[in-house]
C-alpha cells in the first residue's frame, strides 16, 4: 500500500528540471458550469515562449492515439502522442538518437521509443526504417527516445509523431483551436508569479478578450507533478489509504507488543538466569530485538511470495506491474516502513524486558502492569474497530453503487 502510494504521489518527476516545468490550465464560470480544462489554443505555447520573458521554452503534446504500423506485413499496435519540435525541451525523456527539432517538424518521420523498436527491427538499426501508419502512409524512423516511466500523467506512448500529422481533425488557430494541451518550461530563478501580470496584454494581442469574458476564464499555471491530481480524487485516494495502512500497521505492531509483554512473568527467570551468568542489559536488549528481527524476516519472506501469487490480482486493483510499484527507485519507500514497524515492535518490548533485575532468577516478577497493558489493549481494540466500520461502510457504498436503482432498467442494455 505505501509503495503503491508513494508512486501515486510521484508522478511526473521524471524529468530533468522537473520543478520549472508547468501545464496551463484555465478555470472557467459560466452560467453555473465551473471548472478547470487542460485544452488551450495551439499557438498558445509558441506565443508564451516568445513573448513572456519568463518562459525558456513551451510546447504541446495532444494524445494518446492509437493505430497500428506496419513493418512490412506485420502490424504492431502503437501508441503515440502528437507534438510540436519543442517537445523534448520541455518534457526530456531522454533522446537516444535523432534531432527532435528537425524529426518534429515533418509529418513524414517518427520517433519511437527504444523498446518499441526493438519490437519492430529487433538487433537491426531502426534509423532509416520505414513504417506504414494504418497500412496508408509510410513514416521514416527519423529518432529513437527512451521508454517513459509509467507515472507520469501523460501515459503510456510508444512513438511521438508532427502534430501537422493531426491538423486536418483539430484547429489549430487562435479560433476554435483549443484543443491542446500546453506545457511551459520557466526559466531559472522566475516564478509564476512573474507570468500573472502579462496575461491582459498576451489576450489583447491575440484577440481573446471576448472568449476570456464570455467563458469568465482565468489561466493558471500548475506544476507538471500536480497535472495528474487535478480533476482528480487521486490525492484524497491516497491520503485515505495512508491513514488505512498505518492504523493497520500500527494495530499489527501493538498487537506483537501485547503478546510479547503477556509473556514477561513467565520468562522472567529466564531473562534473569542470564543476567546472573553475565548478560548486561544491552545484551537482554540486543536478544529481543534479533527475536523480532527473525520473526520479522519471516514475514517478509510470506508477504514476497503473497505478492507474488497475487500478482495478477494487484494489476488488474493498481493498473501497474508489481515491478513498477518496487522498481529499485522506489524501494526506499516499503523498505522505510519495515524499519519504522520494526522499531516500534523490537524496542517496546526489548526496553522492558532489558529493565528486568537480576534477582527475578530467584523471586520472578509480578505481574504488575495491568492498566498498562488493559490502556494498549483499549487503542487496540479502538483501532480495529474503526479500520473495520470504515472497511463495512465502503463495501456497503460499493455494493450500492453496483446494485442500487440507477433510475432505468440496465436488462439487455448494451454499450
Amino acid at each position: 500500500t505505501f509503495s503503491y502510494i508513494n508512486f501515486l504521489l510521484t508522478f511526473d518527476r521524471c524529468y530533468p528540471d522537473y520543478q520549472r516545468i508547468y501545464q496551463v490550465w484555465n478555470s472557467y464560470d459560466v452560467e453555473g458550469f465551473r471548472g478547470l480544462s487542460s485544452m488551450q489554443w495551439y499557438p498558445m505555447g509558441e506565443a508564451m515562449a516568445h513573448e513572456m520573458p519568463p518562459v525558456e521554452a513551451a510546447t504541446v503534446a495532444k494524445g494518446m492515439f492509437r493505430y497500428n504500423f506496419y513493418v512490412g506485413d506485420e502490424p504492431y499496435d502503437v501508441r503515440f502522442l502528437a507534438v510540436d519540435s519543442s517537445f523534448f525541451d520541455v518534457l526530456d525523456f531522454g533522446v537516444v538518437t535523432g534531432d527532435p527539432k528537425q524529426i518534429l517538424t515533418d509529418p513524414g518521420q517518427i520517433m519511437l521509443s527504444e523498446s518499441m523498436a526493438r519490437r519492430m527491427f529487433g538487433d537491426r538499426e531502426p534509423i532509416g526504417q520505414v513504417v506504414r501508419f494504418k497500412n496508408e502512409t509510410d513514416k521514416v524512423v527519423a529518432g529513437i527516445f527512451r521508454d517513459p516511466p509509467v507515472n507520469q500523467h501523460l501515459g503510456r506512448f510508444d512513438a511521438v509523431v508532427s502534430v501537422e500529422l493531426i491538423f486536418n481533425s483539430y484547429g489549430h488557430g487562435w479560433e476554435g483551436g483549443d484543443s491542446w494541451p500546453v506545457y511551459v518550461k520557466l526559466k531559472p530563478g522566475a516564478r509564476v508569479g512573474d507570468i500573472e501580470p502579462l496575461w491582459d496584454d498576451f489576450y489583447g494581442r491575440h484577440g481573446l478578450d471576448d472568449a476570456i469574458a464570455t467563458w469568465n476564464m482565468r489561466h493558471l499555471l500548475i506544476p507538471v507533478t500536480e497535472s495528474a491530481m487535478v480533476n482528480s480524487e487521486r490525492k484524497q485516494t491516497c491520503y485515505m489509504l495512508a491513514g488505512l495502512a498505518l492504523l493497520t500497521l500500527f494495530v499489527a505492531c501493538l498487537n506483537y507488543v501485547l503478546v510479547s509483554i503477556s509473556t514477561m512473568v513467565n520468562r522472567s527467570k529466564t531473562v534473569g538466569m542470564l543476567r546472573c551468568n553475565g548478560a548486561q542489559k544491552r545484551d537482554i536488549f540486543s536478544i529481543f530485538c534479533w527475536e523480532t528481527a527473525l520473526l520479522t524476516a519471516v514475514s517478509l519472506v510470506l508477504t514476497g511470495l503473497l505478492i507474488a501469487c497475487f500478482s495478477d490480482q494487484i494489476r488488474s486493483v493498481t493498473y501497474y506491474e508489481v515491478a513498477e510499484l518496487f522498481a529499485p527507485g522506489r524501494i526506499y519507500v516499503p523498505l522505510a516502513v519495515i524499519v519504522g514497524a520494526f522499531m516500534l515492535a523490537a524496542l517496546i518490548p526489548a526496553s522492558i524486558f532489558s529493565a528486568i533485575p537480576l534477582h527475578a532468577a530467584f523471586r520472578g516478577v509480578a505481574d504488575n502492569r495491568r492498566r498498562w497493558k488493559q490502556s494498549l489493549l483499549f487503542v487496540q481494540i479502538a483501532s480495529i474497530t474503526l479500520v473495520f466500520s470504515f472497511l463495512t461502510v465502503t463495501s456497503l457504498q460499493y455494493d450500492k453503487l453496483r446494485r442500487g436503482d440507477r433510475g432505468y432498467r440496465p436488462d439487455n442494455l448494451i454499450y
